[in-house]
């Protein structure tokens, strides 16, 4: 019998009964292999009219990737193969946090002591060879376990004593406390060190006396209102040591997945600095599944791409198809789960961004900062604020491939001669970004700010404290009757955000052009224009770049459209004057502008480079003042004030306005001043009373809370429920009053 015939052949672990001894075995597999192993004689023929062949374009490479498969010899040893069952082992997620920060020799040691204990806790029992591998460890182990099971009697032998024990036993690795559950870990009943027993060691253990004075399983009486905590219902877990974290240095903060099961969040405080850090924790890939991933990029690097198909399928359809393509052009052993891991890091680094593509997908990621090549990552968190991550690039001509690698996904182009950039991502994300050295001296960088595909409504600024409910039944009325509206505040104030959320009380019939650099704003209209500004391309002509469309030539074009409102992203320079002469004219417009009060924004608006004359400022209606601010050691954004512009006083040419409400930040709440001039105007032109309007405000107010409470914040569906308001505010309101009465209920 030729033994080296079992390299044509895969690996398989044999299952046998735990009572059954290791001599035993040894003739079990004996005799498995005698099944599918053939003479040397028999198998002359065949080896030199077939042969082993492997597929391929490159002989000599593919004789070195053991991924491979080779050709089958003969359908009866193929046949005979199957008839062996083989046991599915489950593989376990290897997870990696890259560039892991460990400041002192402590940790290390405290690595290496976990390190040991992982190896010493673990017996694994060789099912094929005769030597018992750490035989004094299992039964060590085995007696500290069993140390508490009461003793029986004389007639019977214990359970160390009885035959084939040593053998049958099989211990599993030791499981970490509960902290996170992944994907592919089974839940159990038990937790912490576990043997794996044979049957007659699980019926003596199945059933233990009690003690004296404890309850057993009859005395135990049903209580369906108990709610166990996700700790004690999932038993198997990963420690921070576990991920390569010391307990000592780190305190956790917060623990979320975001491509399960191949991308999770731990977001960590270090004890010591108190500073916050986001780790992304990936899974990793093994040295096989490594070796296939690369030959997978260099294959489909040569293949065609068939602009048709690409275009009839989307993205991920076309790789994924292309992906089985060369696995079974080139018979590559690959099991589902390897399969969809190659998948994740192939679509990561052709479909997506790389390296920061798992964070474009976290929705509590607000801004991605990159200050240049071996400088780690900064987030801004909706929740923590801004955090340093585990991501970095590691050298320049890295960060550099990357940036003409995002401008190419923009649409646009960066070079040395332009080295400035500012675009919108596929996703509508914003982004700025330079290249090498030459204006930013630590290299390439890029800033992006990311862009909410469901953007927030008016239940949203309720719910953040943003804006109280009045103040969005206020300012309802104010859109709803073209009122001029002006959003200031410092950067990230939430102004933008603000303004996409109040312009959905705008008619749903109304026609609106939006004039913007970089897209923001998105409503959900019908008939609506959005433009965006492009720079432009060639020589310089008459201070211009050659085919540059501005704001100031969109804001031109669109006072020929007809519009009824007009939103304009923000003004900084001459668009603002034509803004304003279209306020004059009779346009509702709505736009924001970087000032930190109301006297601020006024004088940014007469000097340069915007020069509105004061004269043209009393047609702006209602100024809005956003900061940012910590509420409770919380960041918050908060409306600050709404204030009224009310007329210019014709002896000191000073502005008149009207404070309508006031943020209280001692108390977090908003104060109304009890006289608002543009309700009064309203009133007046709708021929309205008192009583009426002091109604209409309690009414939209009602509905506000009732989205609030409802938890109605998708844009569309608060669209349509302001729609249906407009249309029959008593049905809606009757509605609202029925549904409040079924829930009460």
């Amino acid at each position: 019998m030729n033994l080296n015939l079992r390299s044509f052949f895969k690996k398989r672990k044999l299952v046998d009964s735990d009572s059954i001894d290791l001599d035993k075995k040894d003739t079990v597999v004996k005799s498995e292999l005698d099944k599918v192993l053939v003479d040397d004689k028999s198998l002359k023929t065949d080896l030199k009219d077939k042969g082993s062949i492997w597929k391929g374009k490159k002989e000599k490479t593919k004789k070195k990737l053991s991924f491979l498969k080779k050709e089958k010899i003969s359908e009866d040893i193929d046949q005979k193969q199957k008839e062996i069952k083989q046991p599915k082992i489950k593989k376990k997620p290897n997870f990696r946090v890259n560039f892991l920060p460990r400041k002192n020799e402590l940790a290390k040691k405290e690595k290496a002591s976990e390190d040991e204990k992982i190896k010493d806790s673990p017996v694994v029992i060789n099912n094929i060879s005769k030597k018992f591998k750490g035989e004094s460890e299992a039964l060590k182990l085995a007696s500290e376990h069993l140390k508490d099971i009461p003793k029986p009697s004389d007639d019977k032998k214990t359970l160390l004593d009885q035959k084939g024990t040593q053998e049958s036993l099989l211990f599993t690795e030791e499981k970490p406390d509960h902290e996170h559950v992944f994907f592919d870990e089974e839940e159990s009943s038990s937790g912490g060190w576990t043997p794996q027993l044979s049957n007659k060691a699980k019926k003596a253990l199945s059933s233990p006396s009690l003690i004296e004075g404890e309850i057993g399983n009859d005395n135990l009486k049903a209580h369906d209102d108990i709610e166990l905590p996700k700790e004690v219902l999932q038993t198997k877990s990963v420690k921070l040591t576990d991920l390569g974290f010391s307990e000592n240095e780190w305190e956790e903060l917060d623990f979320y997945s975001l491509y399960e099961p191949f991308a999770y969040v731990e977001i960590l405080r270090e004890k010591e600095s108190l500073d916050k850090c986001y780790f992304l924790v990936e899974n990793a890939l093994t040295e096989e599944e490594e070796n296939i991933l690369n030959f997978i990029e260099e294959t489909m690097a040569s293949m065609e791409i068939d602009t048709l198909d690409f275009e009839n399928k989307n993205e991920s359809d076309y790789l994924i198809s292309r992906l089985d393509e060369v696995i079974q052009e080139y018979n590559i052993d690959i099991d589902e789960e390897s399969k969809n891991k190659i998948f994740y890091y192939i679509g990561k680094s052709s479909l997506g961004l790389g390296k920061i593509d798992p964070l474009m997908r976290d929705p509590n990621i607000e801004d991605v900062s990159c200050d240049g090549a071996d400088v780690p990552i900064f987030l801004y968190h909706r929740k923590y604020g801004s955090l340093k991550s585990n991501i970095k690039f590691d050298n320049e001509d890295e960060l550099s491939a990357f940036v003409f690698k995002l401008a190419q996904k923009c649409g646009k182009h960066i070079s040395i001669a332009e080295p400035m950039l500012d675009a919108t991502m596929p996703d509508g994300s914003r982004i700025q970004m330079t290249l090498s050295d030459e204006i930013t001296a630590k290299g390439s960088t890029f800033t992006i700010r990311k862009f909410r595909a469901d953007p927030f409504s008016p239940p949203d600024l309720v719910e953040f404290n943003t804006m109280s409910s009045e103040m969005i039944a206020f300012m309802w009325m104010a859109v709803e009757n073209g009122i001029n509206t002006l959003f200031a505040g410092g950067t990230a104030s939430g102004k933008t955000t603000a303004l996409n959320a109040l312009t959905l009380f705008i008619p749903r019939e109304s026609k609106i052009v939006s004039i913007e650099e970089t897209r923001e704003i998105n409503l959900p209209h019908p008939n609506w224009i959005p433009g965006v500004a492009r720079s432009g391309f060639g020589e310089v002509v008459a201070d211009r770049v050659i085919g540059e469309i501005d704001m100031y030539d969109l804001m031109k074009a669109a006072l020929r459209q007809r519009p009824e409102y007009i939103l304009v992203g923000e003004i900084r320079g001459r668009e603002a004057y034509v803004l304003f002469q279209a306020m004059a004219t009779g346009h509702a417009t709505y736009s924001t502008a970087h000032a930190d009060s109301a006297q601020s924004l006024i004088h940014r608006l007469e000097g340069k480079p915007i020069n509105i004359p004061r004269v043209m400022l009393q047609s702006l209606d209602i100024v809005c003042l956003h900061v940012i601010t910590r509420v409770k050691n919380i960041r918050a954004r908060r409306c600050k004030q709404i204030i009224e512009i009310i007329d210019i006083d014709p002896t000191t040419k000073e502005i008149l306005t009207n404070e309508v409400f006031r943020w209280d930040p001692v108390e977090d709440k908003f104060i109304y001043s009890g006289k608002s001039y543009i309700l009064e105007r309203i009133r007046a032109e709708k021929d309205m009373t008192r009583e009426e309007m002091t109604n209409e405000i309690k009414n939209r107010k009602l509905i506000v809370e009732w989205m609030n409470k409802r938890n109605v914040r998708e844009f569309r569906d608060v669209s349509k429920l302001v729609s249906q308001y407009t249309e029959s505010p008593e049905e809606t309101l009757e509605m609202i009053k029925k549904g409040d009465k079924k829930t009460n209920a």
